[in-house]
This record gives structure tokens, sequence and C-alpha cells, in this order.
């Protein structure tokens, strides 16, 4: 897994992608941040060796079809999904990949970390992570 993991690290360096600080109809609404698996193409049979695909053409309809629904993000601030509030969640594996995206300045990852740890009930997550997860509590130090 560490060849996976660090192989990874370096793809995402190089695609340089930003996060967005949106939780508009065309983002992947940061309360449901933590599914295990996420929709990667409308097909089951992608052309991923020509790159064809079809593939879906935003983030959104990512969502639509991860949770069989419309991004209803604009619907409030708490965070749902991903065995949340537990530190061993899929948040607490997230906190760590938004922390270091944050200190490596990745365009609009202070604002998914704020909007993540502000959220209604970001203070159970937070919580979590100190009390019974510390190996997740990893926080930005920029900040």
């Amino acid at each position: 897994m560490q060849d996976f993991f660090v192989g990874t690290l370096g793809h995402m360096q190089d695609v340089d992608l930003p996060l967005s600080a949106d939780g508009g109809p065309e983002e992947f609404c940061y309360r449901d941040a933590a599914p295990y698996i996420i929709a990667a193409a409308p097909t089951d049979k992608p052309d991923w060796a020509g790159g064809t695909g079809p593939w879906y053409q935003n983030w959104g309809q990512i969502y639509q079809a991860t949770w069989n629904k419309a991004n209803d993000c604009d619907a409030g601030t708490d965070i749902r999904s991903g065995h949340f509030p537990y530190g061993s969640s899929y948040y607490g594996n997230l906190q760590p990949a938004v922390a270091y995206a944050v200190d490596y300045n990745v365009p609009g990852a202070r604002e998914a970390y704020l909007r993540m740890t502000g959220a209604s009930n970001g203070y159970q997550i937070v919580k979590s992570f100190t009390d019974e997860y510390p190996v997740w509590s990893v926080k930005p130090r920029s900040l």
C-alpha cells in the first residue's frame, strides 16, 4: 500500500488539482466528502486505455451518481456520511489529507479545511480525533 500511496501523492502533485471553495451543484458536497467508493464513470466499461471515457463532466455529476441524489450542500452545514463522527471514520482519513493540502498551499484547501472543521457538528470530529484517535489529529501547521 505504501507504493500505491506514494505514487498517488506524486500524481496528485503533477496534476495540480485545486480544491473548490464552492459547494455549488457542480461540486462534490463536502458534507458527504468521505464515501468509501465514488462513481468514476457513467458506464461500467469506460475506455481507460484510450482515455475517451465517457467521463462525468464535473464533481456534481460524480456526487449525484455516487449518492443517487442531487448535491444538496446548501441545505445545511453539518457533516454526514463516512461513519461520522468517529475519529476512525473516513472523515478521520480525510483530515490529514486536507491538513497537508493546506500546508502545501493547494488552491481551495484552506477554505475546505475551515468548512469541514467549522461545520455545525465539526466539533464532534475534532473532539473524537484528540480524545479517541489522535493518529488522525493532524492539523495544518499554518493555521
